[in-house]
Order: C-alpha cells, then sequence, then structure tokens
C-alpha cells in the first residue's frame, strides 16, 4: 500500500480528492444528452403532431361514410375496440419509461405512479366518454358549424391553464395561439362573420363549449400520464375502458347487429377511424406532449380544420374557398410561432 508521504502531495490534498472521488461513485452524473439527439427528438414530435392531425381531419371524411350505414355510438364503440386491439401487443411489449422519461430523466416514486394513473382514469372520462356525449349531443341541437367553432377554444383553454402543470405562457406562444385561433374560425365559418353573431349559447352551444373544456381535461392530463407510462398502456386503457363505459351506454345487443349490417364502405371507414384517427394519432399525440409539452402539442389541434376542407375537397367534392385558404394560411403560421422554442 502506498502511503500518503510516498505520493509527494500534502495529506489534505489526497483526502479531497479520495473525497470527490467517493462523491462521484456515489451520486454519478447523468448522461449528457447531446444536442443532436434533442433535435431528433423534437423534429420527430413535430412531424408526428403534423401527421397526427391529418389523421384526425381524415376522421370526419371517414365518420361521414361510416354514419350513413351504422348509428353514431356504434361508430364510437368500435373505433376504440379497435384502436385498443391495434395498440395492445405495442403495451405488452413496451416499459415505461421511468428515469429515461425525455428530457428530464427521473426516478418515478409511488406517488407518481399513482397521480398517472389518476391522470389516464380522467382521461378516460372527460376525453374517452363525456366528451363523445357531448359532441354527439351538440351536434343534435346546433349546426355542425357552430360546434366545430365552439370546440375549436380546446387549445385555447389547454393553453390557458397549462400553468398549472408548470407550462409557462409567454407572449410568443400567446400571439401564436391567437393566430391560429383566427386562421382556424376563418376556415370554419368560411369568412362569415354573421355565424359568429349567430352564437347565443343555447343548449347545443353550451354542450359544444363543455366539450371542448373536457379535451382540453384530457390534454393537461396526459402530461402526468406519459411522465411516468408508456403512450401504448395509456391509450390502450382509455380506449378499452371508453369502448366498455360507450358499449354500456348504447345498448350492447346492438352493437354486433349493426356491425353485422353496415355496408363494406362503412367498415372501411370504421376501421379506418380505429387504426389511423385513434390508434396512430394517439400515439403520436402522446409522443409529442412527451417530447415538447401539452400547450405546443396542443396548438397542432389548429391544424385540422384547414385540412378537413382539403380532404373534404378531395375526397367529397365539397367547395374550397378562398377565405379558407387565407385562414388555413393563418393557422399554419401560428402553430410555427407557438411550437418554436
Amino acid at each position: 500500500m502506498v502511503s500518503k508521504r510516498e505520493t509527494g502531495l500534502p495529506t489534505t490534498a489526497i483526502d479531497a480528492r479520495a473525497f470527490e472521488a467517493a462523491e462521484a461513485q456515489a451520486n454519478p452524473a447523468p448522461a449528457p444528452t447531446s444536442t443532436s439527439s434533442v433535435f431528433r427528438g423534437r423534429s420527430a414530435a413535430l412531424l408526428g403532431l403534423s401527421v397526427a392531425c391529418l389523421a384526425w381531419a381524415g376522421a370526419f371524411i371517414w365518420a361521414k361514410i361510416a354514419l350513413t350505414s351504422m348509428p353514431a355510438p356504434s361508430v364510437a364503440v368500435w373505433r376504440y375496440a379497435i384502436a385498443a386491439l391495434a395498440l395492445m401487443p405495442f403495451a405488452a411489449r413496451r416499459k415505461d419509461p421511468g428515469a429515461g422519461t425525455f428530457p428530464t430523466p427521473f426516478e418515478p416514486s409511488a406517488g407518481d405512479h399513482r397521480r398517472a394513473w389518476a391522470a389516464v382514469t380522467a382521461m378516460t372520462l372527460f376525453g374517452g366518454v363525456l366528451y363523445q356525449w357531448l359532441f354527439l349531443g351538440a351536434l343534435a341541437r346546433t349546426s355542425a358549424t357552430v360546434t366545430s367553432l365552439l370546440i375549436a377554444l380546446n387549445p385555447v383553454l389547454t393553453l390557458l391553464f397549462a400553468a398549472t402543470i408548470g407550462e409557462q405562457l409567454d407572449r410568443r406562444r400567446a400571439a401564436g395561439a391567437g393566430v391560429a385561433f383566427i386562421g382556424a374560425i376563418t376556415v370554419i365559418s368560411h369568412g362569415d362573420p354573421t355565424v359568429l353573431l349567430g352564437l347565443h349559447l343555447k343548449t347545443g352551444d353550451a354542450m359544444a363549449l363543455l366539450a371542448a373544456a373536457c379535451w382540453a381535461i384530457f390534454n393537461l392530463c396526459s402530461h402526468w400520464a406519459t411522465r411516468v407510462l408508456a403512450p401504448s398502456r395509456v391509450n390502450v386503457v382509455v380506449y378499452s375502458a371508453s369502448a366498455i363505459l360507450l358499449a354500456l351506454a348504447a345498448q350492447p345487443e346492438n352493437l354486433f347487429r349493426h356491425l353485422f349490417e353496415a355496408t363494406p364502405r362503412a367498415l372501411f371507414a370504421v376501421a379506418a377511424l380505429g387504426l389511423l384517427s385513434s390508434a396512430l394519432a394517439g400515439q403520436l399525440f402522446l409522443f409529442g406532449v412527451r417530447r415538447i409539452g401539452v400547450s405546443r402539442s396542443s396548438s397542432f389541434i389548429y391544424l385540422v380544420p384547414p385540412l378537413t376542407a382539403v380532404l373534404a375537397a378531395i375526397f367529397l367534392g365539397e367547395r374550397l374557398d378562398t377565405a379558407q385558404l387565407v385562414g388555413g394560411a393563418a393557422v399554419v403560421f401560428g402553430v410555427v410561432l407557438t411550437s418554436r422554442r
């Protein structure tokens, strides 16, 4: 054994070095996250959210086709059931992120797990069940245009309450959300201001506004769920539980009869709703929430109205006017402004 004197260093220097070595061994520094990996993760999230919005926009087309042959409650139940079945293999194989959660690694506690499962429960209740009931109820009591206008408040509500989960609202993001909101309203109303003047918050209008609030709660809860749980596991639980609860409320004995009596075209549309507009879009949205946060991810929802208008023009022959093109450009500009760091 080499003595302190034989090293030629003062005793205090050797003691300090030994202490530092012990500290480093007991508390190893976290592995640094390279700038390139952060950039790749962020770019993948932005691309994924854009694809998710395209899938959500396609949901309006698929739903319109499916509803020609099946009632709305049956479409909702089978959509969720297909999505849950599609994601089950991934949820079974995928481990929860735990200490590897991006962007800040941490070791989740028992309290973190309880909070995550409470968030999943809230996502099921507000996003899977109440939102569907309020949305369909609003459509039955008011026009689709008014319903869309009020539900477009969802990202605004999410942004306003994002501070409750630690995401601060700055001027640039607020301005971007405002521009995107105005653009979305322009697309939905075809640039007609009289549509806005016709809002009186009747029963259907109030239900649409509550639906937007439920969607915002779903978005905010996804922050806590995805900090601990893998997105596939979150989505499987939300979709499975929502399908069961909606089935119980929709006369279960008729669900299979509606499925067997549906046309092949309607069945294809329901499958597309489940696989693309629920399973794929849901995964990409939660991936975005984990990478860039809830408020930035929610701002992408404003892309849905202009993308829906474009898809409706291509596949349903609906007219795409100048006001919608201008509104769509404003939405894109606002989303870019909001999503920048």
